[in-house]
């Protein structure tokens, strides 16, 4: 998971967004909070 500013990801409500890659899909989402999204997800992943 990663910021991105990719304008493949034109259909999000913004260019600023995240790129997750997963095992079988990668995707583009455009959030508010984009920086606070991707800590809240490593720090649960690091609870696990």
């Amino acid at each position: 998971m990663e910021r991105s500013r990719n304008p493949i990801a034109s259909a999000a409500n913004s260019l600023d967004c995240i790129h997750v890659v997963t095992v079988r899909k990668d995707f583009y989402i455009a959030l508010k909070d984009n920086d606070g999204f991707i800590k809240d997800v490593f720090e649960r992943k690091q609870n696990l």
